[in-house]
């Protein structure tokens, strides 16, 4: 399957960048990470082939952005996993740079943000992600949200 721009070694870099991150995980890893103004608009917990996550969209009316977090939710969350996580208003394109995060992280990708310059407010978004080995050879679970949170 396809992914947004799987690149290994960029893959590996971002991996040993965030190796030396403090560890967080489940809820207590995404709680306020787009931010204090963005408040949760959505959760979509799903699980696959042993693994499992839930994808968080977040809105602020301070800032008429929409951000996105994936975080990892099975009960290895001390092994690193590839993962992504994508945003873009639905029919526009996705914010470059901010709008897409991957890597090999320990619990969570993200936070990925709207435009600064796209005024969210009564837009829909479209949201991706998925959690894969930590080479991005199998993908244990995907999410792909159409024309969501509206408003």
């Amino acid at each position: 399957m396809k992914k947004f721009r799987r690149l290994a070694v960029a893959a590996a870099a971002l991996g040993a960048a965030f190796a030396l991150s403090p560890v967080l995980t489940g809820t207590a890893a995404a709680a306020n990470v787009c931010g204090s103004s963005f408040g949760l608009v959505g959760s979509y917990d799903k699980s696959g082939n042993g693994h499992s996550g839930r994808l968080e969209v977040y809105y602020s009316s301070s800032y008429r952005q929409n951000c996105a977090v994936l975080v990892n939710t099975s009960s290895d969350t001390g092994s690193h996993h590839g993962m992504g996580v994508q945003i873009k208003p639905t029919g526009g394109s996705v914010a470059s740079p901010g709008g897409t995060d991957e890597g090999r992280y320990l619990s969570y990708a993200g936070p990925v943000y709207t435009s600064a310059s796209v005024d969210m407010s009564g837009r829909c978004v479209d949201v991706k992600g998925y959690i894969a080995d930590e080479l991005f050879q199998t993908e244990f679970v995907s999410w792909n949200l159409s024309g969501a949170h509206c408003g």
